[in-house]
């Protein structure tokens, strides 16, 4: 199914992500809510570490 557009740009905008692997990560995570409760372990394998550590930070970082 196609992900709605403002979907798209809220993970675009996390640190590390951007307008390449933010759909990478929404084919396997297909809502905040699956993303925001992955563990770097899983977001390694869509996107590699670094940037994996980066996500995982942003949510669950304080806000």
């Amino acid at each position: 199914g196609s992900s709605e557009p403002s979907l798209l740009r809220t993970v675009q905008q996390i640190p590390g992500v951007g307008k390449v692997k933010a759909p990478l990560l929404l084919q396997k995570f297909p809502s905040i809510q699956q993303l925001s409760n992955a563990s770097i372990g899983e977001l390694e394998q869509v996107v590699g570490q670094a940037v994996a550590q980066q996500i995982h930070a942003f949510f669950t970082q304080p806000r």
